[in-house]
């Protein structure tokens, strides 16, 4: 998709860049392009744009989702988000391997199969009769008042709705546990945290922050994080 017509342009960025209108679904992007390039860094890799740089883009390795300059390939792995970290502290290579294991035959079969281990298995594998073991799971949607202005906002569409009530209700379980006022120093941790969003409302919503800390984890780099904004609470 090439560029929309350069008198959508605002002309508060410097030199040449722009942050142009997506035209067909009527809104603004983030994304910028130089005066040069006739389409988007992400979908260059895409279509057959000619650029005066010499060099085409090409996908990352690591990471197909995005792409860079073939001439900067070698700079670009030494910093994707994408690479293997092996130069911070908590990463200890083969921690888990028994120190029995030969690393060069990883696939060695080892039987740890177990009488009881099978008969927990076979429960797994009877989904039909599941109520017998676990028992009815009632549905209880809770909310919380601090999504009360974003979920007001008639614009938004059902899926980020859907994701606003999820949030909300469980925001309001924690606090019908009382998980939201801390009187010990307490640690929040959330799993598949993704942008982040719900440790931002999780934020406004905690009592007392000085005995609060937050952490989340996700596999992923995501764009646009919430969590950008957490340091100036």
């Amino acid at each position: 998709m090439g560029p929309p017509s350069s008198s959508k342009f605002p002309s508060s960025l410097p030199g040449n860049m722009s942050h142009p209108n997506l035209q067909r679904k009527e809104k603004g992007t983030s994304l910028f392009f130089v005066g040069y390039a006739e389409t988007f860094g992400c979908r260059a890799v895409n279509c057959n744009a000619q650029e005066s740089r010499s060099s085409k883009r090409i996908p990352c390795p690591l990471d197909p989702k995005h792409s860079c300059f073939e001439d900067r390939l070698q700079h670009h792995l030494s910093i994707c988000n994408a690479r293997e970290r092996c130069d911070v502290p908590y990463f200890n290579r083969n921690i888990n391997l028994d120190s029995n294991t030969d690393n060069n035959n990883n696939n060695k079969e080892i039987n740890i199969v177990s009488d009881e281990r099978l008969q927990y298995g076979s429960r797994i594998c009877n989904l039909n009769h599941f109520d017998e073991y676990v028992g009815e799971i009632k549905e209880e949607i809770l909310h919380h008042t601090s999504l009360d202005k974003e979920l007001s906002i008639q614009s938004y569409g059902l899926g980020v709705l859907r994701h606003l009530t999820q949030n909300a209700s469980l925001l309001g379980h924690m606090q019908h546990k009382e998980l939201l006022q801390p009187k010990v120093p307490t640690c929040y941790v959330e799993f598949g945290a993704g942008r982040g969003q719900l440790t931002q409302w999780l934020t406004e919503s905690v009592q007392n922050l000085d005995l609060a800390t937050f952490l989340l984890v996700d596999r992923g780099a995501q764009r646009y994080k919430a969590d950008a904004r957490l340091k100036y609470k």
